[in-house]
């Protein structure tokens, strides 16, 4: 049955420094990727897994410590309702024997990491709490204690209107696990970073589209050529002489100059496709898909925060390969200190060339996420520029990314909750990747160095700035060097300037 909160004076258009009063009015892979097999691609997540650390958890992120006479309890919960209904009946006889229906009671519930004061006085029902932080005091008047504590737990899930609003905009501030903003795990962060990196990917038709990439494409390929071309020379004479010296055996001879000649004739098959890169321009190959797999681990300020995502891509590269229309649905599952957190944000974004060295790429994204657990949630609407200009130094590519993004959050319904933290923030994302193609074992790889820069701007949150440093290798899997099919692997390590926050993400990433 519904809960109804009875304000009093709403109408008042002067500041109502008396308690508000809540009363219950009624009851209640082309060629290389052809060599991963689905167990392949169980090992590489299962190594994902290894590389986590195990799981030490606190107990979880809600702290409760009740008072009554000299008796005390304290005691952690990962579920916001759970913290809070210690304050039921039953569960105070249980933390404190001495405790009856007409005992005061005070108590403390830390709100990861916001404090709010509740008590019963003295033979009273009404619950009383007290934001000192945020100047809210509210009152529940129920039937008994139960019924005000349930009374309380609604409040909590919205019917307290701007003023639970404005305690979800604090605990972006202040929490370190917020489900929505202030830290790279909530879903504000995610959404940052999942922008920044759909526009500044590389596939190797780009790289060899910006001046002087073809060059170094090029130098990388002939080394391969030659190698292979040396060592099909070796082969051949090999056949031949075991051929001129084995005259008394014709037929057999002639088998195995058969097998050399169509040994040989392959390797010039494939090293005069790989040698066409230098003959023409790159041209864009239409649609392609995109699976990236990852794990994430993050010290919160000594809470433990594990991210599983899966992003799945969708790219089309028009004729010219710098221009490329984009679109990504990332979805995350965060255990934090077993308070379960979930997320989902689709992108689009349109790469422009404004030069063969300078790209465009204006973004749009829409986000879902939040906890039932963490009681937090909402939908974040963002906005996003990125600008990536590239050259070719030495034997590098090196991209520039400055990214510029606003982020600002709507209501949403998760479960029974109805928030809106009302947050608003601008957010400045520079990186530098560098670029190396390589053979190895002859087969051509991209390897990169990864440098980002992260800084918001805005509303307060708990982290504002901080930095990551990343290292991926790749397979390029086509003999041209130019084809989309490849798979990669990935590290990125974290560091917060302004907060006691660090961690790693590791991925594994495969485009078809």
């Amino acid at each position: 049955m519904k809960i109804r909160p009875v304000i009093r004076n709403s109408n008042s258009t002067t500041p109502n420094t008396r308690p508000i009063i809540y009363a219950r009015t009624s009851p209640r892979l082309k060629h290389y990727i052809c060599l991963l097999t689905p167990s392949d691609l169980l090992f590489f997540i299962m190594l994902l897994a290894v590389l986590s650390p195990p799981l030490l958890h606190a107990g979880g992120v809600f702290t409760t410590n009740i008072t009554s006479g000299t008796d005390n309890f304290s005691a952690s919960f990962s579920n916001v309702e759970e913290a809070f209904e210690q304050l039921d009946k039953q569960q105070l006889e249980q933390a404190i024997p001495s405790y009856t229906d007409i005992s005061p009671v005070n108590a403390i519930v830390d709100f990861r990491g916001l404090d709010m004061n509740f008590s019963f006085a003295s033979g009273s029902n009404d619950l009383v709490m007290n934001i000192a932080n945020l100047d809210i005091n509210e009152v529940f008047s129920g039937t008994s204690r139960d019924d005000s504590g349930d009374l309380l737990v609604e409040y909590l899930k919205g019917a307290g209107l701007d003023s639970v609003n404005k305690i979800h905009k604090e605990l972006a501030r202040t929490s370190s696990t917020d489900p929505v903003a202030g830290n790279p795990a909530s879903l504000m962060g995610m959404m940052v970073n999942n922008n920044f990196s759909l526009s500044m990917s590389m596939n190797p038709m780009s790289f060899a589209s910006t001046p002087g990439g073809k060059a170094l494409l090029n130098a990388v390929v002939s080394s391969g050529s030659s190698s292979s071309s040396s060592s099909s020379s070796s082969s051949s004479s090999s056949s031949s002489s075991s051929s001129s010296s084995s005259s008394s055996s014709s037929s057999s001879n002639t088998g195995m100059s058969s097998k050399a000649t169509t040994s040989e004739s392959d390797t010039e098959i494939s090293t005069s496709s790989i040698s066409t890169l230098g003959s023409s321009e790159p041209v864009g190959i239409g649609s392609s898909f995109g699976i990236d797999v990852s794990h994430s681990f993050l010290d919160l300020d000594d809470n433990k925060a594990n991210t599983e995502t899966i992003i799945f891509e969708y790219q089309y590269q028009f004729e010219d390969p710098l221009k490329v229309l984009r679109l990504k649905m990332p979805l995350a599952v965060t255990d934090t200190e077993d308070s379960i957190t979930y997320d989902v944000d689709v992108g689009i974004a349109f790469s422009y060339p404004i030069t063969r060295s300078w790209t465009l790429t204006p973004g749009l994204s829409y986000g879902l996420g939040g906890s039932e657990d963490l009681g937090g949630g909402a939908a974040i609407n963002g906005y996003s520029l990125l600008s990536s200009f590239r050259f070719v130094y030495g034997n590098y590519l090196y991209n520039i990314g400055n990214m510029v993004g606003h982020y600002s959050t709507a209501s949403v319904s998760l479960g029974d909750y109805e928030i809106d933290p009302g947050i608003s923030n601008t957010v400045y994302r520079n990186g530098l990747v560098i670029l190396k193609p390589s053979l190895i074992f002859n087969i051509p790889t991209m390897l990169q160095l990864i440098l980002i820069d992260t800084r918001y701007s805005g509303d307060d949150l708990y982290t504002e700035h901080y930095n990551e440093i990343g290292f991926a290798f790749g397979l390029i899997t086509d003999d041209d060097l130019l084809a989309e099919d490849s798979f990669n692997l990935g590290f990125t390590y974290l560091d917060a300037t302004d907060a006691n926050i660090k961690g790693y993400k590791v991925n594994f990433g495969y485009r078809f």
